[in-house]
C-alpha cells in the first residue's frame, strides 16, 4: 500500500492529498464508464451538434486535473504551484478527450456503410419480410462492409428467412426494398428478361 500512496500510512497525508486521492480514483472510473458509452453507444439521432464547451468536457478536467494534484503533491510542490499543475493537466485532459475520442471511435467502430452501396446486391433474408411494405423485416446482403442485418420491405408477396433476396431500391439510409431472387428465371417482372 505504500507504493500505491506514495506515503508510509493513508493517516499521515495531509488532507489535501487525501481528498486528491478521492477525487482522481473516483473521477477516473466514471471517466473509463463514460469513455465506453461515448464510444460503443448510439448516437441520438436528433442529438445537437456539441458546443466548444459543454458540461461532458467536466469530468476530464476533473480527473486529469485531480492527478496533476497527486503527483505534484508527491513531489512537494508549493500550494500554489501544485494547483497551477492540478489546472494545466485539466486543459490537458479536456484537449486530449477532444481529440483522442473521436479518433479512438473511428478506430474501434466500423459503421461506415452507405446502403447505397447495397443496391442490386444479394443476400439472404433473416426474419419474415411481410408483404406489400406492410412492415419490416431483416437481411443479410453479401456485401462486406455491410451490417449483419439490415432493415428490409418487400412490394410483393410476404419473404420467408432463408429466401434468397436481391436489393431493387433502397428506402432511406436504414431500410432497403428487397424482392425474391427466383433460381430458374427473372427476379420479378420489374427486372428486364
Amino acid at each position: 500500500m505504500d507504493i500505491l500512496l506514495f506515503s508510509n500510512a493513508w493517516h499521515e497525508q495531509a488532507l489535501a492529498r487525501q481528498l486528491a486521492w478521492g477525487v482522481a480514483a473516483v473521477s477516473t472510473v466514471l471517466l473509463f464508464i463514460f469513455a465506453a458509452l461515448n464510444i460503443f453507444g448510439k448516437p441520438e439521432p436528433n442529438a445537437p451538434p456539441k458546443a466548444a464547451f459543454s458540461g461532458r468536457m467536466l469530468l476530464p478536467f476533473v480527473a486529469f486535473g485531480a492527478w496533476g494534484l497527486v503527483v505534484s503533491f508527491h513531489h512537494h510542490f508549493s500550494l500554489p504551484v501544485c494547483i497551477s499543475v492540478g489546472f494545466a493537466s485539466g486543459l490537458a485532459g479536456i484537449l486530449g478527450s477532444r481529440f483522442v475520442m473521436p479518433l479512438i471511435r473511428q478506430t474501434l467502430i466500423h459503421d461506415h456503410f452507405d446502403l447505397q452501396q447495397a443496391d442490386q446486391s444479394t443476400g439472404k433474408a433473416l426474419k419474415t419480410i411481410p408483404p406489400h411494405r406492410n412492415g419490416f423485416g431483416a437481411v443479410h446482403l453479401n456485401v462486406r462492409e455491410a451490417p449483419f442485418a439490415v432493415e428490409a420491405v418487400t412490394s410483393g408477396k410476404a419473404i420467408s428467412p432463408g429466401t434468397p433476396v436481391r436489393v431493387v431500391g433502397i428506402i432511406d439510409e436504414k431500410v432497403v426494398l428487397v424482392e425474391p431472387i427466383d433460381e430458374d428465371g427473372p427476379a420479378s417482372p420489374l427486372t428486364p428478361s
